[in-house]
């Protein structure tokens, strides 16, 4: 068949499988898996506990090796209710499942974009390199790997796309819209699909000020509004289950009274951040944000200064919007933004960090105008002069970047030595006496030669996110020359050129390619797992771990002494060996700890008391207090020992060596990554069973949490003998144990138990589970009330006589 003969809307199609297809070669052909951070603690994980739940036709509405039990299917990061989830993780390997989740969301962006575009009348060309230019840019691709967004992120083209065609009379797009919309709010984190609405509010605003600059009495602007409220009413239908009960939940968290000002705006963009424009990844610690969002790709980049100064040229209606759009992202993720502080002032949004986020908004009106002026371009409206210019301003930052490389990396090359003699030593007469931890001098030289040669390596030409960067900037030199000598400038050679010079460009530096490891090391069961495996049953109602001081442990043992010569396989080693916080339940450990932003704040206040890594509350130990030395965190574990075995925390996992005593004892030493660096576990001896009679109790008063935290906090308790609840009216309630009184699991899963017990004069019942909302407890098949049991867990009272319990979490 004569290629020429193919529609053109084939030829686009294919173009863009391509691109979607090439994108996902390291996870569809070179079997590597995602090494992001989100991926790890909590996706692999919580996936393989949903797929295991699946084929074994349990409940995967509570994760009880999580937390001391959390109600996964409530944190939106895993849609578990979504049907695509579903199929996805029944019938395929976790692995594979999720890179296909991926690459579904992925496909579903970048269709998406290239329908908006279309609509904004850029050619096919033209879209294409828009729709590339969004979906993989730097503002999305740091969160490509990560489903709770990715699954989002096509919402915005969307909800655009929808309000385009139904401003025009088209209202089965409110269908489409709302129903894209519901999917996504019961797949992903909420905060984009909000942005998506706050993007089509804007669109509505849009087309008001087009009715009163042009006097006209076209109803468009009522359209995109009625069509944005239906929009916002069909997915609200959709998701209401999910969405209700996440927010009866999240009561109970650390974000119940939404986030302060200051703690919401995190990687807000600072006017440093600018070189992210060129440059992607130049950052200097403490200076820059955490999250690079600005590049776009250096030809796209000039293609959208291009279709910004088009536009305003020609006082073209949908680029003022789209212009609008860029500029509204960008103010409102710069530091102490106004306009974000006015966004963080409602309801909803006021739970939702990351200013520098709305660039997602920013992006988006980029990208589109990227297209147009890949449009503008190709059609020869660019005069020469211009494009002389253009290749001026690339040489001169061409020239300017290398030769300031060149300079420090000469420098540094002829004056290391000297440098960091004089840097070690103003650090051991300034800063040493006032470290907190006290560490050998040796690991601060090794952390401050690490954060040097980080530096450095951003300026380093070997190094791909500043080298590739440069590349792109000389060939795309050449390309404005092509250009610029050629006469129309419509030759399909010169689009698939540009095309292609734009995809590689982004994608030669796309997460798909960097943040990634051999599947292999996932898939294998750690020693240390495999060794609390082999001890006892640790899944159903036996014991727990806890896994301590991880995050000191990456940092003094892995980071700072092989700073030069770790990769991110013994990095991501590092972290499956200690079980880090969720990664427990991949291989069926259970664990006090959990990560999660709807983890109960009840919750992370204990873990924060315990050292606890993941900790929302106050960062690790007690919050408030003066940071702790190594030494104190190391020795700390000792007065939290009646803690943990209230927790039913029988084993210890740390990568240093702990104080041992007649309650906490070594059994064994596990070696990880090819350091071989040790893991010490340890085993609890005074733990208490995850289901047991009370002996002495003493009653505190209901909803009197400080006074609650004060006392079960306290490291003279012995909960072996006494217990707390907290009820006031209870005290009639006697305990008085007997002999004769037994407890006997009958049967039990995640998110139920099945009890016999008898008692001759009546007990408490103590079931280590979270006690939050959605439990379901019989006595005898009659409905029984559960009261707040130190702090955390159920305790339920039982009469004398033979009784038939079961404990079952049905949900909110």
């Amino acid at each position: 068949m004569n290629v020429k003969m193919i529609p053109q809307r084939i030829h686009t199609a294919l173009a863009g499988l391509g691109i979607l297809l090439v994108s996902f070669i390291p996870q569809f052909i070179l079997g590597k898996a995602y090494s992001h951070g989100d991926w790890l603690v909590g996706y692999f994980s919580g996936f393989t506990f949903f797929k295991e739940q699946i084929l074994s036709g349990g409940s995967f509405l509570w994760a009880g090796s999580i937390g001391s039990g959390f109600p996964i299917y409530l944190d939106p990061s895993f849609g578990f209710s979504s049907l695509s989830s579903y199929v996805l993780f029944r019938y395929l390997p976790v692995i594979d499942a999720y890179h296909a989740a991926i690459f579904l969301g992925t496909s579903m962006l970048f269709l998406f974009s290239y329908l908006c575009a279309r609509e904004f009348a850029t050619s096919r060309a033209g879209s294409l390199l828009a729709a590339l230019v969004f979906t993989f840019g730097y503002h999305n691709s740091p969160w490509s790997n990560n489903i709770s967004v990715v699954a989002a992120l096509f919402t915005l083209p969307l909800m655009l796309l929808s309000l385009a065609k139904i401003s025009r009379g088209s209202f089965f797009w409110i269908l489409i819209g709302g129903v894209g919309t519901g999917y996504a709010l019961m797949m992903s984190q909420p905060q984009w699909v909000l942005m998506a609405f706050v993007g089509g509010g804007l669109y509505a605003l849009y087309h008001l000020g087009i009715r009163y600059i042009r006097h006209t009495t076209d109803g468009a602007w009522l359209r995109a509004l009625l069509g944005l409220l239906a929009i916002l009413c069909v997915s609200a239908a959709i998701s209401w289950p999910q969405i209700s009960a996440i927010h009866q939940f999240a009561s109970l968290s650390t974000r119940a009274g939404g986030l302060s000002f200051s703690s919401a705006q995190i990687s807000s963009i600072t006017p440093v951040d600018l070189i992210w424009f060129i440059l992607p990844e130049l950052g200097i610690k403490y200076v820059n944000a955490s999250e690079p969002s600005l590049y776009v790709g250096v030809l796209p980049l000039v293609f959208a200064l291009i279709g910004i100064a088009h536009s305003v040229r020609s006082r073209s209606a949908p680029g003022y919007f789209l212009i609008g759009l860029f500029i509204f992202g960008l103010l409102s993720a710069v530091k102490f933004s106004p306009i974000f502080w006015l966004l963080h002032q409602l309801p909803i949004f006021s739970y939702f960090r990351g200013s520098n986020r709305w660039m997602y908004i920013g992006n988006f009106g980029l990208s589109m105008l990227a297209g147009i002026g890949f449009d503008h371009a190709l059609a020869g409206r660019v005069t020469i002069g211009a494009w002389k210019r253009i290749q001026k301003y690339i040489a001169w930052i061409f020239g300017v970047i290398v030769v300031f490389a060149g300079f420090v990396q000469g420098v540094w090359a002829m004056y290391s030595q000297r440098i960091m003699s004089v840097l070690q030593s103003y650090f051991d007469r300034v800063y040493y006496p006032r470290t907190v931890g006290q560490l050998p001098l040796e690991h601060y030289h090794n952390a401050l030669s690490s954060l040097i040669d980080s530096t450095l390596y951003q300026i380093d030409f070997r190094n791909p996110k500043f080298g590739l960067p440069l590349l792109f900037l000389a060939i795309s030199y050449t390309f404005f020359s092509k250009l610029k000598k050629d006469g129309t400038h419509t030759q399909r050679s010169i689009i698939i050129f540009g095309l292609c010079i734009s995809f590689l460009n982004i994608i030669s530096l796309h997460p798909n390619y960097y943040q990634v490891i051999s599947r292999s090391i996932l898939e294998a069961t750690p020693a240390t797992a495999h060794f609390l495996s082999s001890l006892e049953d640790v899944r159903g109602d036996r014991a727990r771990i806890y896994s301590y001081l991880v995050g000191d442990a990456i940092d003094q043992k892995l980071r700072t002494p092989f700073h030069g010569a770790f990769n991110e396989s013994d990095y991501i080693e590092f972290r499956r060996d200690l079980l880090q916080v969720n990664m427990n339940m991949a291989w069926h450990i259970s664990s006090i700890d959990g990560a999660s932003n709807l983890m109960p704040a009840r919750s992370l206040q204990i873990l924060d008391v315990l050292g606890g890594d993941s900790t929302a509350a106050g960062g690790g130990f007690i919050a408030g207090a003066r940071p702790l030395s190594m030494a104190e965190k190391v020795n700390f574990i000792s007065s939290r020992i009646p803690l943990l075995s209230m927790m039913n925390t029988k084993y210890v996992l740390s990568a240093f060596v702990l104080p041992e005593s007649v309650d906490l004892r070594l059994i064994r030493i596990i070696s990880s990554t090819r350091f071989n660096i040790p893991i010490y576990l340890y085993e609890n001896k005074k733990v208490l069973p995850r289901l047991y009679f009370a002996n002495a109790i003493t009653y505190l008063r209901e909803h009197d949490e400080r006074e609650s935290f004060e006392v079960i906090t306290d490291s003279d308790n012995d909960f072996s003998k006494t217990t707390f609840i907290e009820c006031q009216e209870c005290s009639d309630q006697a305990n008085v144990p007997s002999r004769t009184d037994f407890l006997t699991m009958v049967d039990h899963a995640d998110g139920y138990m099945r009890i016999q017990a008898k008692t001759a004069r009546g007990r408490w019942l103590i079931f280590s589970e979270l006690n939050v909302p959605g439990w379901d407890i019989k006595i005898n098949g009659e409905p029984a009330y559960s009261r707040m049991a130190n702090y955390l867990y159920h305790g339920i009272f039982i009469s004398p006589g033979i009784h038939d319990i079961v404990f079952k979490y049905t949900g909110i």
